[in-house]
This record gives structure tokens, C-alpha cells and sequence, in this order.
């Protein structure tokens, strides 16, 4: 069943409980995307509301390894071990007893996870295609030494950044190692990327007039015949996207007719498409795609996300994130 994202989509809730009424069994993702980064984000706020409606039992499948295997930033299948083991997380008594906020708490609880964090306690070697770094610039985007962004360059089994040089290699047991002494780099992309998002949180709560631009192409779904090729749209449009206080806007530079203008209150993540190159949302119901010139889905992606936190904050961080906000 196609689910929209951001929206009440009431087409799919009404297709999951005929399936339910039927004596089928459905099975679906909370979080609604793939991860971009090996760790898991909040689950669609209200999961458990609609659980509470079913009132079934809910089995929890657990996986271990898939992100590893075929990471967002680069779609080459790496082999190595992967793992999922199923478990009941509620009985219909549970979800009886249960509110709705506190089944969705204890499934954010469930999927808690880091894969490179999971790696490195399993050390598990992965036959590559020698391309451990290819594009990871588009998940590790600023530079830990020179704080430059959009400078880092991956290609085979190094990333450097081009503005000063810092720079790593990573092995098939997803390990990092410094080029020589004098670079600076995380233990792990996983927590590389948690301090990207710290670097958002504090830059947009102590400038009231921050604003990120990017040139962006729009692609939409065509209404008289399919996409090919593996795409998943037709891009009609250029001009540039602004993410700032009041929300997420494009302004054509040809055309007017795809601009649009979106709050915190419909926009709370994006999701990334087949790769972490691209992303898409909904307009007024409508699918766009939106195709960014640099490498910025990711940075674009936490923006909205922590834009939303401080404005709406519907889509909570987790508890465990909390340090995150502190000092600010």
C-alpha cells in the first residue's frame, strides 16, 4: 500500500484496517524511512494511537547489519553477516493498558539503535568493492578541524577534506584511521553526524535570523504517462530553496508555477530518496522531488528537523539526545 508521508494519509489507515478485519496481517516501518546514517530516527508521532485502534498483537522484528550492508550514501552491496530476530512487543491487554504516547516511547526505546556502533563491538569484516567512502561526504558534509562544509571529498577508501587537507581511510571492519597525527576525525560517521546535528541546534537557537539557501531542480510526477529509468520523477524546475525560522520555501528561477511555502507544522523531516543525493516531500498532496546542487540532503534534513523542535516540536528528539539542547 503507497503511504504519503507528513500527511493523514486515511486512504492507508482505511486499507491496513480492512486487511486487519479480514484476518490479514500487515506489516510497516514506524519511522517511515530508511536510515540515512545506521541509526534510527522517532517514529511517525500517533503510531500508537492507531495500534490502540487495532488492538492486535505487535511483534517487534529487530535488524542488525542491513545498513552496513547497503549504506544511503553508497548502494553497493557489501557482504558481511546481518541479523533479525522477532519478539512480541504488545499483547492486545498491553495496548488496553497502555496510552498512546507510551506505546510510542517503548517502540522508540525498541528501535534504539547505531549500527557503526554495533559494528564495532561485533568487528565484522565486509567484502567491498574497495569504495568504503564513496560519497560519505554526503552523510559526513563538514570538516571536524577547519569547520568548512561541503569540502569533503570521498572517493575509494578516503575522505579529505579539499579546504585543509584533514582527512581519513576506512577499513572493511568500518574503522576509521587518520591519514597522519595532525587530522581530526570521530570515532565513527554515526557520531560525526550527531555532531553536525549539535553544530544545527546551536547555530539556529542563537541566530533568530539564520537562513540556509541552496540552487535547487524540482521534480514532479508526470500525469499522462511513467517515469523511467529508475527515477522516480521529472525535474521541471530551478530556483532556490530557503530554510529558515518561518519554514521551508522555493522560488522558481523561470517559473512560478512549483514555487511553494511550507510550515513546521506540515514539515517535520524529509525523506531521501534511492540514494542521500536527493530527497522529496509532499505539496499541498502533491509529490516533488527536490535535487540539490551541493551535497546538502543531509544538512537540509537536520535543518528541518531541529527547525521543527524548536518551533512545533511534534516529531521529539529522544531523551537520550537530550544533552544535545544543553548549554545553549
Amino acid at each position: 500500500m503507497p503511504k504519503k508521508q507528513y500527511i493523514n494519509d486515511l486512504v492507508s489507515t482505511k486499507a491496513i484496517l480492512s486487511i486487519i478485519n479480514q484476518g490479514g496481517s500487515v506489516s510497516f516501518a514506524p519511522e517511515g524511512l530508511a536510515s540515512n546514517d545506521g541509526m534510527n530516527k522517532p517514529i511517525v508521532p500517533h503510531t500508537g494511537n492507531l495500534l490502540k485502534k487495532i488492538g492486535i498483537p505487535v511483534y517487534f522484528v529487530e535488524l542488525r547489519g542491513q545498513y552496513l550492508q547497503n549504506t544511503k550514501h553508497c548502494l553497493d552491496e557489501r557482504y558481511g553477516e546481518t541479523y533479525a530476530k522477532i519478539s512480541l512487543m504488545f499483547s492486545p491487554e498491553d495496548l488496553k493498558t497502555l496510552s498512546g504516547d507510551e506505546i510510542d516511547v517503548k517502540i522508540n526505546e525498541a528501535f534504539r539503535h547505531d549500527e557503526y556502533e554495533w559494528q564495532k563491538q561485533k568487528h565484522i569484516k565486509w567484502t567491498t568493492n574497495g569504495r568504503m567512502c564513496h560519497r560519505l561526504e554526503d552523510i559526513l558534509y563538514k570538516c571536524p578541524k577547519c569547520g568548512v562544509e561541503f569540502e569533503m571529498e570521498g572517493k575509494e577508501n578516503q575522505l579529505i577534506c579539499k579546504a585543509c587537507g584533514n582527512g581519513l581511510t576506512m577499513d572493511e571492519y568500518y574503522d576509521f584511521h587518520k591519514l597522519n597525527d595532525d587530522c581530526v576525525i570521530y570515532e565513527t560517521p554515526s557520531k560525526w553526524v550527531n555532531q553536525e546535528r549539535i553544530s544545527i541546534i546551536r547555530e539556529i537557537r542563537q541566530n533568530p535570523e539564520y537562513s540556509f539557501t541552496e540552487n535547487v531542480e524540482i521534480g514532479v510526477l508526470p500525469n499522462d504517462h511513467f517515469v523511467k529509468d529508475h527515477k522516480t520523477s521529472e525535474k521541471v524546475a530551478k530556483g532556490i530553496l530557503t530554510i529558515d525560522h518561518d519554514g521551508m520555501r522555493f522560488k522558481g528561477e523561470n517559473t512560478s508555477d512549483y514555487d511553494f511555502s511550507l510550515s513546521y507544522k506540515d514539515l517535520y523531516t524529509i525523506i531521501t530518496e534511492i540514494d542521500s543525493s536527493y530527497f522529496n516531500l509532499y505539496v499541498n498532496g502533491e509529490y516533488h522531488d527536490v535535487f540539490p546542487e551541493r551535497k546538502s540532503t543531509i544538512k537540509i534534513s537536520m535543518l528541518v528537523e531541529e527547525m521543527h523542535r524548536l518551533h512545533v516540536n511534534t516529531y521529539k528528539n529522544f531523551p537520550w539526545n537530550d544533552y544535545m539542547y544543553e548549554n545553549l
